[in-house]
């Protein structure tokens, strides 16, 4: 469940961009960065409709003038290579602007693009309006409606009853297209301080160093340099098509163009941010051996054809208790009216152990002894060096009502019992809300939230026994009845 908030630029370009950018991720703190829109297309690469990922961004018009020359500096930034990969799998089809080409389609397109004087065979959509074995069948009966002919090469060629049929249909064509069969591109996207209507602009980007540019737009390179400058932890950019910078482009597109990037953007995010969440993530499990608030939120923002961040809901709740174990001693802070449906958490490398209740009585050991976790059955030694050493557990699975709660449990060895409780009250000290404070068998459990994760910390000896839930969405029933078990059973 995520939480959207839009931003739009009341001008075109980076300079309009980037302030915007800036004020929302120092405001909203969110986790990704994002940008749909429109764009211009290589038309060796793109056509009019496609949908382009930038697979790096730069700003093409950087650099030094000269009298004979521009020298470009190309400060590059470059996509996510988990993303790159998902982003060059992304298959459009079923998104509501995606649509397969008809005969008619097909017709309508060539005869276009004989109109413009482009050869249609060698046109990068060429396959999406003729599929294997149409290409001379359908140009048959093309020719036989008397919409094309051919030249004593074999060539195709429009004819005068072809070129009034096309100029009536561009005319007539004031919406612009609702479907088209469009592909994503992931590719290089350059940046510039201008609209371009000179068809001479790729030749002149392909002598500056970046050989393939697919994509010239006005804002990617500053919305990618905010989010590197203020460490966003991603940043993505996808632009539709609208036009080929060229003297004679209009504006035919440019609808199509913004509606199918905003849905490719969300599509992708959908995969993303989902694969993100249980990926392995190197500076989780390094903030996490430092201190749990510095999780960041989930979140998103985009610009141009809309500025969006998403921000996962937190769910608030604290430990329920049973009579057997009624704390002598408990203030509890009152749980939301409102709780998400599910819980979500993503995990360092080395935490892929998938738990159920039953299992929850040897996941912590006994706390007289050596700490260990147990994984499909099999107790592993902890090495404890005097920090939080390991988080275990991808999901803790209520086989009852099929809920998953993930959690992860952190031991910290410290050099004595108060050392343990020391760190235990630096850590509440500088909580966001405290949910609850329970005495259990003479051992306190302290819950609280912040930053959207559910902490329980608890010292027993010279250990400190952490449980962290992060709350994507959840059931705080489901969730509530894990982190009770998990209290009863490390104190046995």
């Amino acid at each position: 469940m995520w939480t959207v908030a839009v931003a739009r630029p009341t001008e075109m370009g980076g300079r309009q961009a980037a302030p915007i950018a800036t004020s929302l991720v120092n405001h909203l703190r969110p986790k990704y960065l994002a940008m749909c829109g429109v764009c211009a297309g290589n038309p060796a690469y793109a056509a009019l409709g496609d949908v382009v990922v930038a697979a790096m961004v730069y700003q093409w018009d950087e650099g030094r003038h000269s009298p004979s020359r521009f020298e470009g500096d190309h400060r590059q930034v470059l996509l996510d290579p988990r993303w790159l990969r998902a982003a060059q799998d992304f298959n459009p089809a079923g998104l509501p602007s995606f649509g397969l080409a008809t005969e008619d389609d097909a017709m309508l397109w060539l005869l276009e693009r004989l109109h413009q004087n482009v050869n249609p065979r060698e046109h990068p959509a060429r396959n999406r309006y003729f599929p294997d074995g149409e290409w001379e069948p359908r140009l048959d009966r093309f020719e036989a409606k008397g919409l094309i002919a051919r030249d004593d090469r074999g060539a195709v060629v429009i004819t005068d009853a072809g070129a009034g049929l096309v100029r009536r249909r561009i005319y007539g064509d004031v919406d612009g297209p609702q479907q088209l069969p469009f592909r994503v591109l992931v590719a290089p996207m350059a940046s510039g301080n201008t609209v371009m209507k000179d068809g001479g602009i790729w030749e002149q980007l392909a002598g500056m160093g970046v050989r393939k540019i697919a994509a010239v737009d006005m804002e990617a390179a500053a919305i990618a340099t905010v989010a590197r400058e203020l460490q966003v932890a991603h940043w993505l950019v996808v632009k539709g098509v609208m036009d080929h910078a060229s003297p004679d482009k209009d504006d035919r597109h440019m609808r199509f163009a913004a509606r199918a990037s905003a849905e490719v953007l969300f599509k992708l995010l959908d995969q993303l941010v989902v694969a993100d969440q249980y990926a392995p993530v190197e500076s989780v499990a390094r903030r996490a051996m430092g201190r749990w608030h510095r999780a960041t939120m989930i979140g998103l923002i985009g610009i141009a054809a809309g500025a969006i961040n998403l921000i996962g809901n937190s769910a608030h709740w604290a430990p329920t208790t049973t009579p057997a174990t009624s704390p002598s001693n408990t203030t509890s802070a009152t749980p939301p009216t409102t709780v998400p449906s599910s819980l979500r958490l993503g995990l360092p490398a080395n935490c892929d152990a998938v738990l159920t209740l039953a299992e929850i009585t040897p996941v912590l050991g006994s706390i007289e002894g050596e700490p260990r976790v147990s994984t499909d059955g099999e107790n592993e030694q902890l090495n404890r060096a005097g920090k939080i050493t390991c988080q275990y557990g991808r999901a803790f699975r209520d086989t009852r009502a099929g809920n998953v709660a993930p959690l992860i449990v952190g031991i910290s060895d410290y050099t004595d019992a108060s050392m343990a409780i020391k760190r235990r009250d630096q850590y509440v000290t500088g909580a966001g809300t405290v949910l609850s404070t329970t005495t259990r068998n003479g051992i306190i459990f302290t819950t609280y939230v912040e930053n959207g994760f559910i902490m329980t910390l608890w010292p027993t000896g010279k250990y400190l026994f952490s449980v962290m839930l992060y709350a994507e969405t959840g059931d705080a029933a489901t969730a509530s009845l894990i982190a009770d078990a998990v209290h009863r059973h490390s104190v046995r």
